[in-house]
């Protein structure tokens, strides 16, 4: 698992993603819904044109029509705090693996965490470790620190933008 996690990771860094999606900010109780881009330089265009935040941001990487990876940009609207959730998923759908990584002004505190799923979405084995933001030296959480939990997606299935992905090609 570890290894084809590995080999996902590094083909994904290696090309564009197949599908690139952003969620506004939502105002009040009104939830933004998700919206596609061709590509990344889209995204960033609409976000400069409009002058609109988007708190949330996903790349997905697809092989042989099966999502393998997808890997989230999570903000507030202050900046003061970014998750970055990236999950691996296995051919069949399954998350195999899923690495976070929370960067927050709150307490100055870097997180790292990671969990591993077998093939039905049990959890497997997972770890955290808790940093500096500067130093990037060991440090534990004060009561300044404010945690974001990352969401555990066990499947592609469960993907909150799915239905954006249905038709697996890069027409919006």
């Amino acid at each position: 698992m570890e290894k084809y996690c590995a080999e996902v990771r590094a083909r994904s860094s290696k090309r564009e993603a197949d599908f690139v999606l952003g969620r506004p900010s939502s105002i009040e109780d009104h939830k933004a819904q998700w919206q596609r881009y061709l590509s990344s330089a889209d995204l960033e265009k609409a976000v400069e044109s409009a002058q609109v935040i988007y708190d949330e941001q996903v790349y997905v990487w697809t092989e042989g029509g099966s999502v393998i990876a997808a890997n989230f940009t999570l903000q507030d609207g202050s900046g003061d705090w970014t998750l970055y959730p990236d999950y691996c998923f296995r051919k069949n759908g399954t998350t195999a693996e899923i690495s976070s990584e929370l960067r927050t002004f709150f307490g100055m505190m870097l997180v790292l965490r990671n969990w591993k799923f077998d093939s039905n979405g049990r959890l497997l084995e997972s770890k955290e470790r808790f940093l500096d933001l500067d130093t990037k030296s060991p440090k534990k959480p004060d009561e300044e620190f404010v945690d974001e939990k990352t969401q555990l997606y066990r499947k592609v299935a469960d993907l909150p933008f799915l239905p954006l992905l249905a038709k697996l090609n890069r027409q919006p």
